[in-house]
């Protein structure tokens, strides 16, 4: 296996499990940031891949506890991929809003895992 250098593991806490990881852009202020998407039964972290974290960004995570569920968000742009987004619905009313593939099956896949997962710790 080939080591991925654009795409580094997540650092994760003693006993943390990853439940899914997905490809993903975290749109932020209009711009799209790359990186890797990972719910873990303990909370989701954007990890940056390494293009991004040279210029600054850097690991992004919420607690289970403030994931209030998920929704598809319909944007204005006309390329399909961006057009549909996995939002993440904090407790607090906002959206984090990331673009995945076939964003229509990872909504309910998410759903799914926030209910079903292991129990947030």
């Amino acid at each position: 296996m080939r080591p991925r250098i654009f795409l580094p593991r997540p650092e994760l806490a003693a006993g943390e499990q990853v439940l899914r990881t997905w490809h993903a852009n975290w749109l932020r202020r209009g711009i799209a940031r790359g990186g890797t998407l990972n719910l873990t039964d303990r909370r989701l972290l954007f990890q940056p891949n390494t293009v991004e974290a040279l210029i600054g960004l850097r690991a992004r995570s919420w607690d289970r506890a403030q994931l209030s569920g998920t929704e598809l968000v319909r944007g204005r742009r006309r390329i399909a991929t961006w057009q549909r987004r996995l939002g993440v619905v904090l407790t607090d009313g906002e959206v984090v809003e990331f673009v995945v593939w076939e964003p229509e099956a990872a909504v309910p896949e998410f759903a799914a895992l926030l209910t079903d997962g292991a129990p947030s710790r």
